[in-house]
């Protein structure tokens, strides 16, 4: 059973570089059934906020300087469509970078907007960077009818989009901005890491603290500057109507954190430096620099650690080695890179235990060893790029029409027909094909080749099956 899963987990003595930021050690939490209470005197109400959490809320706006910010604990997903529902109305349209999460388009197909996509700019790992000023600059000449855009930033590799220009230049043409900054909670309390996004000005700000902070899985907080708002109205329908006490204490706790703590990011930082400087030294493995290229991406979030392949071994396959060997698990893997997600509570030995890992993996590679790679060839995912299909209807409206499902490898039934349903690799999330799209020959490829690199897709009926609209 589960319960009985993950207790054995909690002995193996795996170390986590994924989410959530805790690392499962470092934070002192009473026994949660000890806490687990529902609305009774003296505890207030997360939909009616009066006493206690509403201190709560406030502490959190302040220590952050937003406006006004609200307790989540249904994640960073149900802040993302609460924030759309707020900055539109039914058919609006709305500019979307192409690289957003799964649930931006959730929202977008909930409040039946008109979507215009944006497409940011792709390494040659595969991996979306940014949109970039110039970019929103020109999805919003092209659709002056717009009333908001999505902004993702930093995202899941930790490249940030210069977003004090980008709101600037919405806010001139009446556009409000949201930013899916779920993965930048941490942001701002220490000047090795890019500017807290809430800064930007912009009309919300979206951040889960389990993703980066020592917080519980699902603690997230939704920051708000925007002067006309229903979003207290949006809350309380998109969130449970029993929210839970345990998690709400975590938000506590990490905010104590965040007050009392600040040596804490002082240490992590050294550690991080120490890691960057160290792995200068991997000859067939690389780790991307602390910061982005200057002259295209500027900026980036150096506590995501990239680790690129180079065509020696496959992501996965990479993965595993660190897991089985190791007993080091990653937040994830791609066709030809890991992601090792750092957070505060890393311990100094735990980055040492990684470094040590990937120099031994990195030796192996250029003595020629064996490390179980099968098929290079799934590492030719890197080259396709964000793909999409041809714009047919609004996601909403495929979503409205009857559906049925192809087999993938029924390519002649497929290509040219409109998708039906969400199709991701995930995690990051962000999807190969939406529905009102045609579906294109390039996209069923990068699905094919995820599959057979070990990747998670997310959206297909038993693995196998793609819905299409009638």
């Amino acid at each position: 059973m589960l319960i009985d899963k993950l207790e054995e987990y909690s002995k193996e003595g795996i170390y986590p570089f994924h989410m959530p930021g805790h690392k499962r050690q470092g934070i002192t939490m009473p026994d949660p059934i000890s806490i687990d209470i529902t609305e009774i005197d003296g505890f207030d109400d997360l939909h009616h906020p009066r006493e206690i959490l509403r201190k709560e809320q406030e502490r959190i706006a302040r220590i952050y300087g937003a406006k006004r910010s609200y307790i989540l604990v249904n994640g960073s997903s149900c802040g993302n469509i609460c924030a759309i529902y707020d900055g539109c109305k039914c058919n609006d349209k709305i500019i979307v970078g192409r690289n957003a999460h799964k649930s931006v388009y959730h929202g977008a197909i909930l409040r039946r907007l008109q979507v215009a996509y944006v497409t940011p700019r792709v390494t040659e790992e595969n991996v979306a960077t940014i949109v970039g000023l110039q970019g929103y600059r020109e999805a919003m000449d092209e659709n002056p009818d717009a009333v908001a855009i999505v902004v993702t930033s930093p995202t899941y590799e930790g490249f940030v989009e210069p977003l004090q220009e980008i709101v600037k230049l919405a806010h001139s043409r009446k556009m409000a901005v949201i930013v899916d900054a779920a993965h930048g909670a941490h942001l701002g309390f220490n000047s090795y890491f890019p500017e807290n996004p809430v800064k930007s000005g912009a009309d919300y700000v979206i951040m889960s603290l389990h993703k980066t902070l020592p917080a519980m899985t699902q603690t997230a907080v939704i920051h708000v500057n925007a002067t006309e708002t229903r979003i207290e109205d949006y809350l309380h329908m998109f969130q449970t109507s029993s929210p839970s006490y345990v998690l709400m204490g975590s938000i506590s706790k990490c905010m104590n954190l965040l007050e009392e703590k600040p040596e804490l990011f002082e240490e992590y930082v050294e550690n991080l430096k120490e890691f960057y400087e160290s792995a200068i030294a991997l000859q067939a493995l690389s780790i991307w620099s602390e910061s982005g290229d200057e002259n295209e991406y500027k900026d980036r979030d150096p506590s995501k650690i990239v680790i690129c392949c180079n065509g020696y071994i496959t992501g996965p396959q990479l993965a595993e080695s660190l897991r089985k060997n190791y007993k080091i698990e990653t937040e994830m893997s791609s066709f030809g890179y890991v992601l090792a997600m750092t957070s505060v509570m890393d311990t100094k030995e735990g980055f040492h235990r990684l470094l040590q890992g990937l120099r031994e993996i990195d030796n192996k590679i250029m003595n020629g060893d064996d490390l179980g790679v099968v098929d290079k060839s799934h590492i030719q995912g890197m080259s396709q790029g964000i793909v999409y299909g041809r714009k047919v209807m609004e996601m909403y409206e495929a979503k409205d029409r009857s559906i049925y499902q192809v087999a993938l490898d029924d390519r002649t039934s497929l290509i040219g027909k409109i998708c039906g349903s969400i199709v991701a690799i995930y995690p990051p999330g962000i999807p190969i094909c939406v529905p009102g799209e045609e579906i294109a020959e390039e996209q069923l490829n990068l699905i094919d080749q995820a599959m057979e690199a070990g990747l998670t897709v997310t959206g297909l009926a038993e693995d196998k099956y793609l819905e299409v609209v009638n």
